[in-house]
C-alpha cells in the first residue's frame, strides 16, 4: 500500500509504503491464510484512499479538534462505506451507526440499551414504511424491543423497516471454520448471510485523552 503525500510535481512530496498482511492470531493460525481475501483488500484499499483525502486536505492547518474527530470516525468511515458496496445497500450505513452511538448514551427503565437489525439487500420496502433508523427510534419503547441477541429489526435495502423478528428465524445451517464471530453473537452471525448484514450496539465513542 503506497499512500502519497503531497502533488505529484512538488518538490516535498513524498510517499509512505506498507506491506498489509494478516496479523497471526493463535486460535486461528490453522485456519487464516496470510494473504489477505478480496474484502481485506477493498478494506485496505480505503483506509489508503482516506488517508489520502485527508492528507490532501493538509490536516495541520486545522484544529486540534478537528484532528481528533477525523481520528475517531476513521474507522466507522471505512467500515461503512465496504457495508455499503459489498452488500449493495442503498441506505447510509453511517446512519445506523450514528443511531447506536445515540443509544449508548441512553437507558430504558434504569437499564442500558442494547440493539440490533438486520440489513437486507434482497428486501425492498414501501414508500410509507418508517425509515430506518431516524423514523423509527424516536420512541423508548421501540428502542427496547430489540436485544441484538435474539431479536432484531428487519430492514430493507433502502432503510424501511420490515419487521421485528426473532434471529432463529433464519437459516439453521451451522456457521463454518470460515466465520469468526463471539459465542454470544451466533445468532445474528447466522441471520447475516445470503446478503444480510447484522449490525448489534450499542457503540459507544471513544473517549479523547
Amino acid at each position: 500500500m503506497t499512500i502519497a503525500i503531497g502533488g505529484q510535481e512538488a518538490l516535498e512530496s513524498r510517499s509512505l509504503t506498507a506491506s498489509i498482511e494478516r496479523r497471526s492470531v493463535q486460535v486461528a493460525r490453522a485456519r487464516a491464510p496470510r494473504v489477505l481475501d478480496r474484502r481485506e483488500h477493498d478494506i485496505c484499499r480505503r483506509i489508503a484512499l482516506r488517508i489520502s483525502e485527508i492528507v490532501q486536505r493538509a490536516p495541520s492547518g486545522q484544529s486540534s479538534a478537528s484532528i481528533h474527530a477525523i481520528r475517531d470516525a476513521f474507522d466507522e468511515y471505512i467500515v461503512a462505506g465496504h457495508i455499503e458496496d459489498h452488500h449493495e445497500l442503498k441506505m447510509p450505513v453511517s446512519s445506523v451507526f450514528a443511531a447506536l452511538h445515540t443509544l449508548s448514551e441512553q437507558s430504558y427503565e434504569n437499564k442500558a440499551l442494547t440493539f440490533g437489525c438486520i440489513l437486507d439487500r434482497d428486501r425492498q420496502g414501501g414508500q410509507a414504511d418508517a425509515r430506518f433508523p431516524g423514523d423509527f427510534l424516536g420512541s423508548k419503547k421501540y428502542k427496547a424491543l430489540s436485544d441484538g441477541f435474539r431479536t432484531a429489526y428487519h430492514v430493507s435495502t433502502g432503510g424501511q423497516v420490515l419487521n421485528f423478528v426473532d434471529l432463529e428465524r433464519f437459516e439453521k445451517d451451522p456457521l463454518t471454520e470460515k466465520h469468526y464471530y463471539p459465542e454470544w453473537a451466533e445468532p445474528i452471525a447466522r441471520a447475516s448471510r445470503s446478503g444480510r448484514c447484522g449490525i448489534r450496539g450499542p457503540i459507544r465513542r471513544p473517549r479523547l485523552r
